[in-house]
This record gives C-alpha cells, sequence and structure tokens, in this order.
C-alpha cells in the first residue's frame, strides 16, 4: 500500500466514524487511533507514530507508563470515587509530595494542593484571588529540564497552576498556593481531588528525578539541534531560530509554507505533532527517537524542495 492509498483509507474510516457518531466532536479530529504504547501512537490498522504532539504533551512517561498503569487499576479494584466529604488519603499523600517541590512560602509554610478535573476550572478559581499568578500549565513538570518554569526567574510566585502533564493521561490540573489564598476560595468544584486521578498522578510524580530532568535537558539540545541543522537545509521551509529549553520545541515553519499541509505531512510519514508545530514528546523520549522525528521532518522538507 502506498502512501495515497493509505492516506485514503485513513480518511474514510474517519469519515465513517464521524458520520455516525452522535458525539459532538469539534475539530479536525483525523487520526483514528487504535492503542498507544510508549512514545509512539497506533492507528487502526496498526501503524506507527511518533507522539510529539498533545499526546506526548499530557503522558509526560510515555503511553501506558507501567507504574502508572498500575495505580489506576490497583485504586479500581477498591473504589471509583465516593463522595467529596470522603478523606481520601492518596490526595493527602499527593498534595503533600507536590508540596515538596517547591520551597516553603513566605510565612515558612508549605504550599496547599488542590487537585482539579481541568486546567479551565483551575483558570476560573484564581480570577478572584489575591497576589502573584504563575501559569506552569505547559512548562511544569519538568518539560523544560527544570521541575517547574518558574525556576527560570526570580522567585516563587504566590498561587501556581500546574496542567494536564502531571495526570498521566487522566484529566488533572492543580492549583498551588498559600493557605491564606486557598482559605478565600469561596466553593470547590464538584469532583476536586479525585481519588484515582490523585493516585495516577502521584505515581507521575514519583518518577520524575534528577536523572529525567538531565535526560530532557540532554534530548532537547539534540532536538533543537536537529531543527537548526535543517534550517541550513532547507532554509526556504525552516528558517534559524534561537532554541528552545528542554523537549518544549517548535517546527520554525517560513511564513510561506502552508502549516496545515506540513503537519498532515509530517503525520503521513509517521510523526504527530501539535497543528501550531510544537514538538512535545514524552520525556522519556530516547535519542533515537528524536532523531527519528528529525528524520522524518527533513524527509518532508525534501519532498518540497
Amino acid at each position: 500500500m502506498d502512501l495515497a492509498e493509505a492516506r485514503a483509507l485513513l480518511d474514510k474510516v474517519v469519515e465513517d466514524r464521524r458520520a455516525r457518531s452522535v458525539t459532538y466532536l469539534p475539530g479536525p479530529r483525523t487520526f483514528p487511533v487504535g492503542r498507544a504504547e510508549g512514545c509512539l501512537v497506533y492507528d487502526d490498522y496498526g501503524s506507527a507514530y511518533l507522539d510529539f504532539g498533545p499526546g506526548g504533551e499530557v503522558n509526560i512517561l510515555g503511553h501506558r507508563n507501567p507504574q502508572v498503569v498500575h495505580a489506576i487499576t490497583d485504586h479500581l479494584v477498591h473504589y471509583t470515587y465516593t463522595g467529596e466529604d470522603h478523606l481520601s488519603r492518596f490526595a493527602i499523600e499527593y498534595a503533600e509530595a507536590l508540596s515538596k517541590t517547591l520551597p516553603p512560602d513566605q510565612d515558612g509554610n508549605p504550599y496547599q494542593v488542590l487537585v482539579l478535573p481541568s486546567v479551565t476550572q483551575a483558570d476560573a478559581l484564581i480570577r478572584s484571588l489575591p497576589g502573584t499568578v504563575w501559569d506552569d500549565t505547559v512548562a511544569g513538570f519538568g518539560r523544560t529540564g527544570t521541575m517547574w518554569g518558574f525556576e527560570r526567574t526570580a522567585g516563587v510566585p504566590d498561587t501556581l497552576i500546574v496542567g494536564s502533564e502531571g495526570g498521566g493521561g487522566l484529566p488533572f490540573a492543580a492549583l498551588v498556593s498559600t493557605r491564606r489564598v486557598m482559605e478565600t476560595i469561596p466553593c470547590l468544584p464538584f469532583m476536586s481531588a479525585h481519588p484515582v486521578v490523585c493516585a495516577a498522578a502521584s505515581a507521575v510524580l514519583a518518577q520524575i528525578t534528577p536523572e529525567l530532568l538531565a535526560h530532557v535537558g540532554a534530548m532537547g539540545e539534540v532536538l533543537s539541534g536537529g531543527l537548526a541543522e535543517l534550517s541550513k537545509q532547507f532554509p526556504d521551509i525552516i528558517v534559524p531560530a534561537a532554541p528552545a529549553p528542554g523537549l518544549l520545541q517548535k517546527v520554525p515553519l517560513h511564513y510561506s509554507i502552508s502549516v496545515e499541509t506540513f503537519v498532515r505531512s509530517c503525520r503521513d510519514k509517521g510523526l504527530l505533532m501539535h497543528s501550531d508545530l510544537h514538538l512535545t514528546p514524552p520525556l522519556v523520549v530516547t535519542e533515537q527517537e528524536v532523531r527519528q522525528a528529525i528524520d522524518v521532518l527533513g524527509d518532508v522538507c525534501l519532498d518540497w524542495s
């Protein structure tokens, strides 16, 4: 089966699936996912794709990380959710572990943690909170080679928002702040501090080690170096750009190139990326996988040159 036939087959699967769906599905949703493992996503026909897109961004330890899967399944043996007024040890243990990744607040007390179902809910809550707020929903949990993005600035904010990268693929966000600020929240969203999500998040947090952060920095240099080399080989397609930190990179595409077409061409050759050209593989991505992604980008550029 050649590339055109494979593309037509996947398009037909997506078209049929959307046609019979009664679920509201905004956006293109053009990829019929079958399964995922590590840094790879497979379509319904078993073809593998490197995940440098939203899936890789959220599953920072790779798809189906064994420790995360074990934490979720082990919890489900006991219960899923029993009510807002019940005290779950998983929420307490996760909050304690996450708070330890931060220095004490100005009064010398540990930061308080509130786990939420989504970043949208966290954003809604901070509108009424006092003090400075730092959004670490993109750069947090080691994405740039440090545990938190604010570590590259001068000081700890009053309130920190962290995003879906910390939830092991489950709906997750967290609000981290001082007790004084937390006590101003009038009403907590439903399903806050969900025990299954907290169990998964604990498994994620336990695996973000200094060694992993060093690996992120090293792989980020490989990726940014590859993009710089492509800009020299194909200056009419990829333009020079300053390297970004860690594994939060972006393909600096020439303004004359169609972003949608470029992203689609990369997908057809086995590389998934964000629709805005960002590259966010799992933090455990290997050097071989990074270089494979660079090769795909080069192949697409070669086709267009």
